[in-house]
């Protein structure tokens, strides 16, 4: 299962959403009808809006995957510091767990910051600094990217017809 901006998604299904993140109630009704459709998983974008007005609040998560900070919603939060600390609020509120992880953007300027919030398993990625997820070989142009992941010496060949540096950084998270 799957909730985003773009809406939800299981299987072959498509429905519509109001926010990014929806509320905690809508959240555990899709999570009712697709386990009942066979959804295990739950994927879902936390919007820093969300954090902020709690619509996460009580969820088990065990994975936090942050890809960056950039200059979004700043019409809502009062400055860039009030955004990064909304942000954190998640990776602060993940309970200790040896199986649960933050996986960290490591070439994102706010790295430290996030990764010292919490006492949990950090799994880097990055493309520019050296990381558990290292992109290395980048070829990109207008119709794919190119590249090879690095993971413990182990170096394994990516294609993906998803342009832009953007796109590597959302595959080594992944």
């Amino acid at each position: 299962l799957l909730i985003g901006t773009c809406g939800v998604f299981f299987n072959d299904e498509k429905t519509a959403t109001k926010n990014t993140t929806p509320d905690i109630l809508t959240i555990y009704e899709l999570m009712k009808k697709y386990y009942q459709k066979g959804a295990r998983y739950l994927i879902m974008e936390a919007s820093s809006i969300a954090i902020c007005e709690k619509r996460l609040a009580y969820l088990d998560i065990d994975v936090i995957i942050f890809t960056n900070l950039g200059q979004d919603h700043l019409d809502y939060h009062l400055s860039l510091a009030d955004y990064k600390y909304a942000k954190g609020l998640l990776i602060n509120q993940l309970s200790f767990n040896k199986k649960k992880a933050i996986i960290l953007n490591k070439d994102d300027d706010y790295y430290l910051f996030y990764k010292n919030l919490s006492l949990n398993k950090t799994i880097s990625y990055g493309i520019k600094r050296s990381s558990n997820y290292q992109g290395i070989n980048l070829h990109n142009n207008l119709f794919f990217n190119s590249f090879i992941v690095k993971i413990r010496g182990i170096r394994y060949r990516i294609k993906t017809p998803f342009s832009g540096d953007f796109n590597i950084y959302n595959i080594l998270a992944v």
